[in-house]
């Protein structure tokens, strides 16, 4: 069977025309743009709000993935994704006046997988990426620098009509799949030591929701989560100064009746 979904809509910046999904998927093959494969879509909490968790894995971009089923319990996936390398630029500071980005020019390797039962589901994911950036002083101008991380995600079933929802991640230089870090720059950092430009730091965080249905017709819920980048201290003027444009630690709280 050939499953093909196309979603858009005008949510773009300035309400502008923007493609969401567009893929083709054939016997386990999936080719286009949908969710990473690294994100659990199916533990995401059932909020109103319509970004999320703070630290919720969420990201759409091309893709090539294939998945195996084996009958309704086990989910095994792999993926090459095309993201955006998510990086600033310091031209202000001597040091980095050379920096600049490029386009991703090595995919992104993710992979799941995940077990369901009558208990809910639980998924290990994991993700590699070499991120590159341009670099005038050098030879070559381009430089690379590897980055990844893991995740544990998944729902529980609770007492009667009740769902537990969950994940845990973390890594370095994953900031554009982290739902609260993706709108700024930061897959890549200016680097600590002199010898090196720029690099990747720790990122990490994870959430918890629970909901419970009252009536057929009434659900309650609860989810909150926290959202930690290690923003190295003592780099020079360039964080001295920068520090406040960071983001550095966030928590998230939503509550819902509906």
């Amino acid at each position: 069977m050939i499953v093909s979904f196309v979603e858009a809509g005008f949510n773009g910046p300035n309400n502008a025309f923007r493609l969401r999904h567009a893929y083709i998927s054939l016997l386990g093959l999936t080719v286009g743009q949908t969710w990473s494969t690294f994100m659990d879509l199916q533990a995401g909490p059932p909020t109103i709000d319509g970004e999320g968790p703070n630290n919720q894995i969420a990201s759409r971009h091309p893709l090539i993935r294939y998945t195996y089923y084996y009958k309704d319990k086990l989910q095994v996936a792999a993926a090459a994704e095309f993201s955006e390398i998510l990086m600033g630029e310091y031209k202000e500071y001597e040091r980095f006046k050379g920096v600049y980005n490029q386009p991703q020019r090595i995919p992104d390797f993710a992979a799941h997988i995940k077990f369901s039962g009558k208990f809910g589901h639980v998924q290990l994911g994991g993700i590699f990426r070499v991120m590159n950036y341009g670099d005038s002083t050098q030879s070559k101008k381009s430089v690379f620098m590897p980055g990844g991380g893991v995740s544990l995600s998944g729902t529980f079933n609770l007492w009667k009509n009740a769902m537990l929802y969950y994940q845990l991640d973390g890594g370095r230089g994953i900031a554009s799949y982290i739902q609260d870090l993706s709108i700024f720059n930061l897959d890549l950092l200016p680097a600590f030591r002199q010898s090196q430009k720029m690099n990747t730091v720790w990122m990490y965080g994870g959430y918890l929701g629970l909901q419970q249905y009252w009536t057929k017709k009434l659900h309650s819920n609860i989810v909150y989560g926290i959202t930690k980048l290690e923003t190295p201290s003592g780099n020079g003027s360039v964080f001295e100064k920068n520090a406040p444009w960071y983001y550095k630690y966030g928590q998230y709280l939503a509550i819902n009746t509906l």
